[in-house]
Order: C-alpha cells, then structure tokens, then sequence
C-alpha cells in the first residue's frame, strides 16, 4: 500500500463517539469514479470535475493511453470538516496524523480521501500529484523515476480559467514550492539525477536532497514540455519514449534522443529557470462528457460506513475496521459494496475461503471493482496449490480464473500478480493456451520485465507449444546472474532444454 500524503501543520482536535458515517452522505459514480461526501454538493463535484479535468488533459493531449488503458476505479471521499476526516487518517505515534490528504492504492483499488475544510489550492495539489501517478500505472515498472515524479508535478498544478470569455486549461504553472529549492540549491548532474531510484537517499532522505529530486525532476520534464526553443516539441517525447526502458538512463541513448549531450541539457534547463519566464500551455476546455458526469445521490449511514470502514481497514488495521463493516453488512446483506467490504475484511483476518463467499456475491450484485476479481482469481490459485497438481486444472476451472482475470483487466488492473496469475493458470491446464492469451502475458512482461513470476511462465508455455526462439527471447530478457538460485535454475533448465532442440535438429 502507497500513501500520498500532505503534511501541514493543524490543531489538534479531540475525536468524537458518535457513529463514523455522520448524517447527509452523498454518493455518485461513473466508469471510473465512485464519490462519497458529506459535504456540500457543490464542493464534492468541483474537487471530482477537477480530477476529471487532469485525466483529460492528460489523455487528450500529452499521454499515448486510451480511456480503457486507465479505467481502473478511483473512490474519492470528500469529508466536510477535520473531525470527520480524523476518523479515516492514518495513525503517527499513535495519533491521528495531521494531514489534509491522502491518497493509497490497495486490492480494493485507489482511494484519494480529502478534507474540504482545508486550503483548496494545497490540497488540489497533493491528490493531483497522486491522481497523475495513478494514471501512469499503466505504464509499469518502465517509468523511471525523474519521469514519473517530474511528470506529477508537471500536471499536479493544472486547473481552469476564463480567456477571452471562453473557459480553457492551464497547464505546467510552477507549484510555488518548487522555485525557492532550485534558486537556493545546486542542481544536481544530470547523470546523477538520471540514476536515483527508489531505494537512493536522495528520494528517501528530505535532508538529503529529497526537494532538490522532485523540483530539478520537474524542472527537466517542464522544459522539455514546454520550454524548448531551439529545439523541436518532439525532442521530449522522443526522449521520453527512450526512457521507458532504461531506468539510469545513459548518456548515448540521451544524445541519440535529443541531439544534445548531458552537459547541454544541464545548461539549457539552467537557462531556461534563469531566464524568469516559465512557460505555461493553454489549451481550450472540452468539458466532461455527459456519460462521464458524476450526479450526487443521498445515502443511509450504514451504506456509506461500508466505504469508509474500508479506508478504516487500511488506515488503522481489521479490529477497528471489522465492527463498522460488519454492522453495515447486517443492515443490508444484499450491498454490493458491503459484500465488497466484508471480503476484504476476512483477506485481513486470513479467512480466505470466507472472504470467498463474499467476493461471490459481490461479483453476482455487479461488483465494478478490479481488486475483487484479482483477489477472487487469487485465491482460485492459492486452492489449486493445495489440492491439485500444477498442470491438473480442468477446462471449467481454466475458464473461471480466466473470466476473472480478463475481467480484472477490463476494470483497469495492471498489477504484475493478474499477469502471473494467468501464467499459472495456463500453466496448471492440459489445454493448450490460445494466442491471446500468450499475447496476454507478452503485454505483462512488457509492463514488469523483471517479473520472473511473469517471464518464468510464459517462457515454459512458448517452450511447451513449440515456440523455441521466442522462448529463448524470453529466456535471454532476463540476468540469470541476478536471479534467486530457485528461479535462475529453472531458467537453466528450459535454456538448456532448448540447446537440446537445437542439437538435435
């Protein structure tokens, strides 16, 4: 689980008893929005519409990602005051913390949980920030992370305004944090910005160059997306199509993209924040599409308990989570979402097969959440393990982990475990795997290249139907010499079953 969180500096105020989902929630939702709020209609939908506006933009204009490639739900919970939002924030030495945001992805899906109560502007920026990492996630592991943080921050800041009586976009103003870090601090080299990674101290560390990261990552992007002079506005695309498989990217294929080497680029960016005049795109406003607007609808207190006891879930853990969940199950059995709720409760507990039963009804209600689906084919899996041999999975049973594996990816799951999951599945059944599904799990090592849970079975599945040199493409895609000795000896094993193929040929 990932938490995007805004620290701020707040009163401390004291909890209260009363039941958690206070009265007058709304609810709405769309194809790829669920929104829940007690607050005034009209501050729900502006803080949804803005997050509709970064999606648009983004895929309309600068990102090569279909609607269907991002379709994955986000629930946006809007709370109208700081005691209601102190019910759902994580814990920090044993408090809540004092936040005005956050935002986590989990099995269930990605949920952004706002205080309305607190400064629009600062808000908007942090779940933008997370809002635009949730749309690249259909990029994978192939982002690396200058891109990906220089590319938040790039459209953290987009919003609306009036030109010329008309309504247009704003995109790329500088976030009024980031200027005093980069007059104040040495850039770092390009060559050692291009080589932090999650683990560098410099992303982990804010007093080892934390800011100095995410600003010069932002500078970089900025002025590749809208500063270039000189050079052509498809020098940063192309350098950032080069990116996507070189996480420390080296300096040839830098050059090779831009036609200018490390040191040039350093001095243009330089230049460019110099010069005192960022520039800012603007681009006219399409409006929402009338399928993808969100109307408000009013909801009972239990209902709504099933949504936020399953932030509670995450937020503070299964004890307190369970009561809120159970209770709101009583009260209506027939609730998709409470269904939803209660088979995420029980994964918690480590009742799986319980957590089954629930995840069934929900998927008969209906249910619209990927994470469900996964988690169903999951533990579908986790049964196979204990009571079937590897290759033993009926054609039925083939065909329900499939249909739930394609349905998951249909409602936006890109996680490397729905691509390992097919390759089990495949792997367990005497039938043989037919084009698309293989197609399926090429796509998934595109996404995590590293994942042997992906590369190891389809590399069997290419070896067990014949296909010798895509098998050994696979094969050689990975650094055996970087492998756990288990899984660099079962690629030993197919390689050297392939040199015997070939010696016998």
């Amino acid at each position: 689980m990932r938490f995007g969180i805004l620290v701020a500096l707040v009163f401390n105020l004291l909890l209260g008893t009363e039941t958690l989902a206070s009265r007058n929630w709304l609810v709405g939702e769309n194809s790829y929005l669920t929104v829940l709020s007690n607050t005034s209609e009209k501050r729900a939908l502006q803080i949804t519409e803005e997050l509709q506006d970064v999606r648009e933009v983004l895929v309309g204009n600068y990102i090569n990602l279909s609607p269907e490639q991002i379709s994955e739900r986000l629930t946006v919970i809007v709370c109208r005051d700081r005691k209601t939002f102190r019910r759902l924030s994580p814990f920090f030495d044993g408090k809540p913390m004092s936040i005005g945001g956050f935002f986590f992805e989990i099995e269930s899906g990605a949920y952004a949980v706002i205080d309305a109560s607190y400064t629009k502007s600062t808000v908007r920026h942090i779940i933008h920030h997370e809002y635009v990492h949730f749309l690249l996630k259909s990029f994978g592991d192939r982002l690396p992370l200058w891109l990906n943080e220089g590319l938040a921050e790039s459209f953290s800041t987009i919003r609306r305004s009036v030109r010329s009586g008309e309504e247009v976009m704003l995109v790329g103003q500088a976030n009024k944090r980031i200027l005093p870090v980069l007059a104040h601090y040495r850039l770092m080299s390009l060559e050692r910005l291009f080589s932090i990674d999650q683990s560098s101290i410099e992303y982990r560390s804010s007093k080892h160059g934390q800011g100095l990261f995410y600003a010069q990552s932002w500078a970089l992007v900025h002025y590749l997306l809208f500063g270039l002079s000189d050079l052509s506005r498809e020098t940063g695309s192309r350098l950032f199509v080069a990116s996507l498989d070189h996480q420390h990217l080296p300096e040839s294929v830098f050059v090779e993209a831009t036609g200018v080497s490390f040191d040039e680029m350093e001095k243009r960016v330089n230049a460019y924040l110099r010069g005192g005049e960022l520039r800012v795109e603007i681009l006219p406003r399409s409006g929402i599409p009338e399928s993808d607007r969100v109307s408000l609808s009013p909801i009972g207190d239990l209902e709504a308990e099933s949504y936020l006891g399953q932030v509670i879930l995450e937020t503070r853990g299964v004890e307190e989570a369970y009561p809120i969940l159970k209770e709101a199950f009583e009260a209506n059995p027939k609730s998709r979402k409470s269904n939803e709720a209660m088979g995420f409760a029980m994964m918690k507990r480590g009742e799986q097969e319980v957590a089954q039963e629930y995840f069934d009804e929900a998927i008969r209600l209906g249910s619209t959440s990927s994470g469900v689906y996964l988690i169903s084919a999951y533990i579908n899996d986790q049964q196979a393990n204990s009571t079937h041999s590897r290759d033993t999975f009926s054609e039925r049973e083939l065909k329900d982990q499939l249909r739930l594996i394609y349905r998951a990816s249909d409602l936006g799951e890109t996680a490397s475990q729905m691509y390992a999951l097919m390759g089990n599945a495949l792997l367990r059944s005497l039938v043989a795997p037919e084009e698309s599904e293989i197609s399926f799990l090429v796509d998934g090592l595109y996404l995590y290249p590293d994942e042997v849970a992906i590369g190891l079975p389809l590399a069997r599945l290419l070896y067990r139907r014949g296909d010798y040199e895509d098998c050994a493409a696979v094969v050689e895609s990975f650094e055996l010499e970087n492998l756990e000795e288990g899984d660099r000896l079962a690629f030993d094993q197919i390689a050297n079953d392939l040199r015997s193929v070939e010696e016998a040929k």
